[in-house]
């Protein structure tokens, strides 16, 4: 089972050690070639995420022509939708935090210059994104292994199985958080 008391200490000990190395080339082109490695990892998850959506708008037009001209409904269809959305918005989270493209309220962002934006941007990802998802991922994971031990599967009688596997993507939800956050200011520094 995992030990969610040694989460929060490697998460911090991994995060501060990127964010606080000091400015050398070695360490500089170490810390480019752990941008690019989440930046593609990302990228991958990102055409994995837009493939899903293909997928759940596909069902969801079946499902509403099946219940409306057939009259037929099928409970597994829409919980398949529901886990196909969960998974599009775990896997590509990321990847629109790397690209800049996530929701954020500016506030304070807009009348800033380009480097306090960067300024804030870091801080914003070193004091409440990185700490944020690190509780998440603590608090998740016996949540996921509790649903692994058991092989928790739909409430519904003709539901999905395997609902265990859809709540193994919120751990690696905040581990992918936290790498775009890490790789974001590092890209920052650079």
């Amino acid at each position: 089972m995992f030990d969610h008391r040694l989460f929060p200490s490697l998460c911090f000990r991994s995060c501060t050690t990127w964010l606080l190395l000091p400015d050398t080339k070695r360490q500089r082109i170490t810390g480019i070639s752990m941008v690019n490695a989440v930046t593609s990892l990302l990228s991958l998850l990102c055409k994995i995420a837009m493939a899903l959506l293909i997928a759940l708008v596909a069902l969801q037009f079946l499902i509403v022509i099946a219940r409306y001209l057939l009259g037929t409904n099928f409970i597994w269809a829409q919980e398949l939708v529901t886990i196909l959305h969960a998974c599009i918005f775990m896997i590509s989270g990321g990847a629109a935090f790397l690209s800049d493209k996530h929701v954020r309220l500016d506030v304070f962002h807009e009348h800033l210059g380009k480097r306090q934006k960067r300024n804030l941007d870091a801080f914003g990802t070193v004091f409440l994104l990185l700490p944020m998802m690190a509780v998440i991922g603590w608090y998740s994971a016996d949540y996921v292994a509790e649903s692994w031990a058991i092989r928790e599967g739909s409430a519904e009688v003709s539901g999905l199985p395997g609902r265990y596997l859809v709540k193994s993507l919120i751990p690696l939800f905040a581990f992918i958080m936290m790498a775009a956050g890490i790789a974001r200011t590092m890209r920052f520094r650079a």
